[in-house]
């Protein structure tokens, strides 16, 4: 009923006249023009394009295009309206064979109710979402929800495990030039190495954050980091250092209404000052904390502390009141965590672990099942018993040799020409137009050896925004940004190899340098994925052929 009232409302900013003329847009225009005016924060205007979106889709009874108008309206919506709308793309979706969906409605419901601190929600939702993520081949979505499963861990305190969940998403954002989830996993990562007392890893991760964010223009992202930091300079023992980072970071979030994070802050000001000897600062902020909890009924396992310093502060000071009240609400407050963490690490064994475990032992079976590791095995132990490494290093050779020629003789890059709907992209013909010429002087001037180079920096060099750009590439280029970006580096970089002999005499760290990889682990990484040879038995396999 929400929902009709406001798509009801909607209809009538319209004249009569305009409304005629949105009919006869099709989901492109409706989905740019939705996009232009969002861009322009005019919430009205957007909604009522995202409305003839969905109504033309539920005219023409088109599934997917239903689904993709009421996540155009959940992106615009907030509270309930949001939820309202999320529910509607499940429903209509849930026995279909779609691509993103009902699958991105779960992730942001996720989102959703994790923002809110509903954690028992947000966890339900994180394991519908884990189950459509199993059958999916979209990786982002598959990163998102992994993300989100660590976040849920990292309140039960599963950091170790943690930690692998968020540096595999780190590498997966980065891999698509995502600055702006990749900067929020760097965060995670810096947070969990607090947690295990890895301070000097914890700090390196809040500086690499802060420089990142900073160079990528992402400012809201650097005061978490600044936050962070704070926490770990306060278990650094560096009293000072962890006020003057927290103090910066405080404004920020309080400006954004982020309570909870705020009252982490607090939190820590109020530990700090209470090594420092000043109770009566500490029991201010440990204060505050205290009414953001009662604000928001949401406290983390971490602010417990706090409770305990305000009962010690009353009980040397005699005050048996407040001593006494103290203790009340810390006695609730461990009942609610029980509570919740009790459903939460219940439900993460049945439905997210024990059935991850169950996955793993089965293949790992089926893997000892297969003859040919056996008989693989077999020939290992049988080469190593007699010990004929000259052997194995010749065929190792020719081997490497067969690699080379093969790879030489098919290397050079196949341009095949796509047949495009732009339909398909929900992005009008002038607009790829604009970005494929764009991308083709990019190439030509190659751009790609800039090693800053991202997705958000070469949309603003084209005069376009992210979501267009990503779009082109992974459609026309069959893969993703970050893949796209050092395709085009190795493919330099073996050309240049062929024809220049003192590049060839470079170190691996120097041509890594020189083709815009960060690192020469990267590099060679990537080298070997797409010659399935090793940069150094490249180069030599090049001299040998003079």
């Amino acid at each position: 009923m929400v929902v009709f009232l406001i798509l009801i409302n909607t209809i009538n900013v319209f004249s009569q006249e305009k409304i005629d003329s949105l009919q006869n847009k099709t989901y492109i225009e409706l989905a740019d023009a939705f996009f232009n005016e969002d861009d322009n924060k005019d919430t009205i205007a957007a909604t009522s394009y995202a409305t003839y979106f969905l109504d033309k889709a539920k005219k023409e009874d088109f599934l997917e295009r239903i689904a993709q108008g009421f996540n155009l309206l959940a992106h615009i919506h907030k509270g309930q309206d949001k939820l309202n709308y999320l529910d509607s793309i499940i429903q209509y979706t849930k026995d279909a064979n779609l691509k993103e969906y009902p699958l991105e409605a779960y992730i942001h419901k996720t989102g959703y109710y994790y923002a809110k601190r509903d954690l028992k929600k947000a966890l339900d939702n994180c394991i519908q979402a884990n189950l459509y993520a199993d059958r999916s081949d979209n990786e982002n979505q598959k990163i998102r929800t992994k993300f989100r499963i660590g976040l849920i861990k990292t309140r039960l305190g599963y950091y170790e495990e943690t930690l692998e969940i968020f540096k595999d998403c780190a590498d997966g954002y980065l891999k698509e030039s995502s600055d702006n989830s990749y900067l929020t996993s760097l965060y995670a990562i810096a947070d969990t190495y607090r947690h295990l007392k890895l301070l000097d890893s914890a700090s390196f991760y809040n500086e690499k954050g802060i420089k990142t964010a900073l160079s990528k223009g992402y400012e809201e992202r650097y005061y978490y980091f600044l936050l962070n930091e704070g926490a770990n300079q306060y278990d650094k023992n560096n009293y000072q250092k962890s006020i003057d980072y927290i103090d910066r970071a405080i404004p920020y979030l309080q400006k954004i209404n982020d309570k909870p994070n705020v009252a982490m802050g607090y939190h820590f000001l109020g530990k700090v000052y209470k090594q420092l000897n000043d109770n009566e600062k500490s029991e201010l902020y440990l204060k505050k904390v205290d009414t953001i909890y009662q604000e928001t009924s949401d406290i983390h396992p971490e602010l417990r502390s706090g409770y305990e310093i305000l009962i010690d502060i009353y009980r040397k000071n005699g005050d048996t009141e407040q001593q006494l009240l103290y203790i009340e609400k810390l006695l609730k407050i461990d009942s609610l965590l029980k509570s919740n963490y009790e459903y939460l690490t219940k439900k993460l064994t049945k439905e997210y672990d024990t059935p991850k475990l169950i996955n793993e032992r089965d293949i790992i079976i089926k893997k000892l099942e297969n003859k040919n590791i056996y008989w693989s095995i077999s020939l290992l132990i049988t080469l190593a018993a007699f010990g004929v490494v000259l052997v194995y290093n010749y065929k190792r050779q020719q081997i490497n040799k067969k690699k080379f020629e093969e790879y030489l003789s098919s290397q050079k890059r196949i341009d095949k020409p796509i047949e495009v709907k732009s339909d398909e992209l929900l992005i009008s013909q002038d607009i790829q137009d604009h970005i494929n010429r764009g991308l083709e002087k990019f190439e030509k001037n190659k751009g790609y050896l800039n090693d800053s180079i991202s997705l958000n920096s070469l949309a603003k060099q084209l005069h376009t925004n992210t979501n267009y750009l990503s779009k082109m590439v992974n459609h026309y280029q069959e893969k993703s940004f970050g893949s796209y970006i050092n395709e085009l580096r190795l493919e330099h970089t073996i050309e240049r190899l062929k024809t220049d002999l003192v590049f060839r005499k470079y170190s691996i760290k120097a041509i890594s340098e020189e083709v815009g990889f960060k690192s020469p682990e990267s590099f060679s990484k990537a080298f070997y994925k797409k010659t399935q040879l090793k940069p150094s038995t490249f180069i030599k396999q090049l001299k040998k052929e003079g």
